[in-house]
């Protein structure tokens, strides 16, 4: 792990405490920023939440069959380049290939969509090619020649 350089300190939280300490949760103590430790008493801020995600796609087939990729809400990308959310190696899929973002359906369901980023070999749902498509529980999308099953609860 890197070391983090803060030019200057919080002065105060945006949101409550929590009351539970978790692994992506940093205590700032004097001028450092230091993971949580048993019995510190400094105050806490949450610098990111992670996202809640209860849609996943999973690999339906090939060398990396049953692999699954939680999605984040707020977009997961997907492609060849390393710098994608999901990264699937295989000389089919483009380096920016396709994306998954939630949109709000009502107070508490999310609605995924999967958007082609102009691919050379396109995403397909349900074996129809799309540019934006709504994904559905058991949909198939195929990345290049690599099919994942769209999942959701």
């Amino acid at each position: 792990m890197s070391d983090l350089q803060c030019e200057e300190e919080p002065t105060r939280a945006l949101r409550p405490v929590p009351e539970r300490v978790t692994e992506r949760t940093i205590r700032i103590s004097g001028e450092h920023a230091v993971g949580p430790r048993r019995g510190d008493t400094s105050r806490t801020v949450i610098l990111k939440e992670p996202p809640s995600s209860l849609a996943w796609l999973v690999i339906r087939s090939g060398a990396r069959a049953g692999s699954i990729f939680t999605l984040d809400p707020r977009g997961t990308s997907i492609g060849r380049d390393v710098q994608c959310d999901i990264v699937l190696d295989d000389e089919s899929v483009s380096r920016q290939h396709a994306k998954v973002k939630a949109k709000k359906a009502t107070k508490n369901q999310e609605r995924y969509y999967v958007w082609d980023l102009a691919s050379a070999n396109g995403t397909f749902v349900n074996g129809k090619q799309v540019t934006k498509q709504l994904l559905q529980d058991g949909d198939e999308v195929k990345i290049g020649t690599i099919p994942l099953v769209f999942k959701q609860v």
